[in-house]
């Protein structure tokens, strides 16, 4: 990950040093007419200048939370699944220079953001179970490379792409069926893997965020069952990818 990171490093500070020295020319002409229009340009795109911008958002997350194999106990049996999951995120995006691509319009810069958030889970459990069931909770960190376009200060586009860490812990549950069977499903370790990702987000009035991100990850859940045949551990090998639909604002 840090080779990758260093790579995009490598790949945005070019860039950010082409935008400084970028006046753009006309050729046989006076330069005037041009100078004028590169203002009036900025004048109205006066928001992706060089510095950060940071943004809150609440997203609607539905990791899959599908296993790759077949199991017959645990938290992961067929028929379970996310039932509804929500996550709170903050970040920024940071450029470097001013607009300085397709007439002053676009900009290349940096996209990162920290989440947390909860999963509620359907263990596909019997209707007549008693105990506690609780949630997964989830936190990532992720940044990448954002592409900006501004087709004017009320109307913003932003496609980025993500990678960093996601961790997952929790689905504990604990109870008995009427029929006195009793048993425990507990999260040994925490989850801890790598997550990629794709986004896109429509910046409206200039504060208001609507966005999509599509992030990819996968990781080995750890487990103690206790049932009425004693006390086994057991490793499920489960997709985490996810859709998210958030809104959020700069604040």
């Amino acid at each position: 990950m840090k080779t990758r990171y260093l790579a995009l490093i490598l790949f945005v500070l070019p860039v950010s040093m082409f935008a400084q020295v970028y006046t753009g020319e006309v050729i046989g002409g006076s330069d005037i007419p041009e100078q004028n229009n590169k203002k009036e340009r900025r004048q109205r795109n006066t928001t992706t200048t060089a510095g950060k911008q940071k943004y809150i958002k609440l997203t609607y997350f539905m990791p899959e939370m599908y296993p790759y194999a077949f199991y017959t106990d645990g938290p992961f049996i067929p028929g379970s699944g996310a039932s509804f999951g929500a996550l709170f995120e903050r970040g920024g995006f940071r450029f470097f220079s001013d607009n300085f691509m397709i007439n002053d319009m676009a900009n290349i810069g940096l996209f990162s953001g920290f989440g947390v958030g909860v999963e509620v889970h359907d263990f596909n459990l019997q209707a007549d179970f008693d105990g506690y069931k609780l949630p997964f909770f989830f936190a990532d960190y992720k940044i990448g490379p954002d592409f900006r376009f501004e087709i004017s200060n009320n109307l913003k586009f932003d496609l980025y792409g993500s990678i960093g860490a996601l961790a997952c812990y929790g689905g504990l549950v604990y109870g008995s069926y009427t029929n006195g069977e009793e048993f425990t499903y507990q999260q040994r370790t925490p989850v801890l893997t790598l997550q990629t990702g794709v986004g896109f987000n429509v910046v409206l009035m200039n504060w208001l965020i609507l966005g999509t991100h599509f992030t990819f990850a996968d990781g080995t859940f750890k487990y103690t069952i206790d049932n009425e045949f004693g006390s086994t551990e057991k490793n499920y090998e489960v997709s985490l990818n996810s859709f998210r639909v958030s809104l959020g604002f700069f604040p």
